[in-house]
């Protein structure tokens, strides 16, 4: 879709203010509100649709304020016009807290203002930013600056040039998809609290808090420019660099937020429109009370990532998902068997014949597809870091299924904490 300024920047909307400021000097006493109105409604509002959100109000008033020009100043009388219905488009919204935390106070983390700077969209009609707050007490007792997904209160803010109710409908939408990613980034946490605590290897200790450091940075939103004090032996407080993920949980979150802002083509297949589509989909799935839709929903968005039409989908969702989820090759068919299982279980729902999906069933699909996502996420952001282009979705599946008996995780994809569902049970770390 088309940007309302840029279609306002075409001769046909100049040539129709041109007019009405001439026929207005020429005739004032026979130019009435009504012929103005008439244009407006016949010629103007079918070229811009829904686009701009703009009535014929809006129209009316904006016309007011340069219908008194020199038809000769046309070009000036436009461009002021335009601005003018730009501005009418452009809307704001603050979505409800979407994690609970303590009283606190505003604070932009690692953003000072409302600047196009630090707004982040593939779409250029929409733009999101994180709020956070921090403890009430005050900036100096908020350790290392960190925004914790889970105790911390967190906001997005919208911006939009579109139209009211696309807006409207919009807004919730992203407030849903923020949820449902920050319930991302706690699942993540938690399996990796359990993968840590069933590790039944002896560490040594510096290991064991080095290793323990990697999962609390997990719920850290403060961003790549995050410091905490360092006190030294002799007193002195120095900066120093917090830990920081490769593909840390705000990147995930702004990320994921791009993607379900991208204008892509219904027509052509991308990975753009894939992980789109996967977005609105998790976020349905955790909108859902019936367990057997929330769980097709979640495995729906899996297959939209990893599959494609005309090939044996049940065979590529297991085996591709297997590869991303499973390092060692010696797993994979264990893996790959269990991805079959929740497949299984989706196309049961789908075709009717068993909807009987248990509350151990969808926290497993929701774990699944979120972290197949941020799989996905985290390799695109990382191919992006060094100038490459996105991968078409045959590239990304060829690569996905050549790695089928490689060990270790595909390139420029963490491992993750999912190894537990198939792999037989580790005894436990002492707490």
């Amino acid at each position: 879709m088309a940007d309302l300024a840029s279609i306002l920047k075409q001769r046909f909307f100049r040539d129709v203010v041109a007019d009405l400021l001439e026929r207005n000097r020429s005739d004032r006493e026979q130019f009435g509100r009504a012929l103005v109105e008439a244009t407006f409604r016949d010629q103007v509002l079918p070229c811009l649709g829904e686009l701009a959100g703009i009535t014929l109000e809006d129209l009316l008033d904006v016309w007011g304020r340069v219908s008194d020009r020199d038809p000769s100043d046309a070009t000036a009388a436009c461009q002021e016009f335009t601005n003018a219905l730009v501005a009418e488009s452009s809307h704001c919204w603050l979505s409800e807290p979407i994690a609970v935390g303590p009283p606190a106070s505003w604070v932009y983390f690692g953003r000072a203002e409302f600047d196009d700077e630090f707004w982040r969209s593939d779409d250029a009609r929409f733009a999101a930013l994180f709020l956070g707050q921090m403890p009430a007490g005050g900036k100096r007792e908020w350790v290392a600056e960190k925004v914790n997904g889970v105790n911390e209160r967190l906001y997005v803010a919208v911006r939009g040039k579109c139209s009211r109710r696309f807006f409207d409908e919009f807004c919730p939408l992203i407030s849903s998809a923020v949820s449902t990613l920050l319930r991302v980034v706690r699942d993540l946490w938690e399996e990796k609290v359990v993968e840590f605590l069933t590790d039944p290897r002896d560490l040594p200790e510096a290991t064991i808090k080095e290793a323990w450091d990697e999962v609390d940075a997990t719920l850290d939103f403060t961003g790549p420019r995050a410091w905490a004090d360092r006190v030294g032996g002799d007193g002195s407080v120095t900066e120093e660099p917090t830990r920081r993920l490769a593909y840390d949980s705000r990147e995930f979150v702004e990320d994921a937020l791009s993607g379900l802002f991208a204008e892509v083509s219904a027509k052509k297949d991308s990975m753009a429109r894939r992980v789109k589509n996967a977005v609105r989909l998790i976020a349905e799935s955790d909108n859902q009370r019936q367990n057997p839709i929330g769980l097709a929903l979640s495995v729906t968005a899996i297959e939209a990532l990893l599959c494609q039409k005309n090939d044996n989908v049940t065979q590529m969702f297991k085996e591709n998902m297997a590869f991303l989820l499973e390092p060692d090759p010696a797993h994979r068919l264990a893996a790959e068997e269990w991805g079959k299982g929740i497949y299984d279980l989706r196309s049961g729902v789908l075709h009717g014949s068993n909807l009987d999906c248990s509350a151990k069933d969808i926290k497993q699909a929701k774990l699944a597809a979120g972290m197949v996502l941020r799989a996905v996420l985290e390799r695109r952001a990382a191919i992006r870091r060094v100038g490459g282009d996105d991968e078409k979705p045959k590239d990304f599946l060829d690569e996905l299924r050549s790695g089928k008996y490689r060990p270790g995780q595909l390139t420029h994809v963490s491992e993750f904490p999912l190894k537990r569902f198939w792999r037989s049970e580790s005894p436990k770390r002492s707490e």
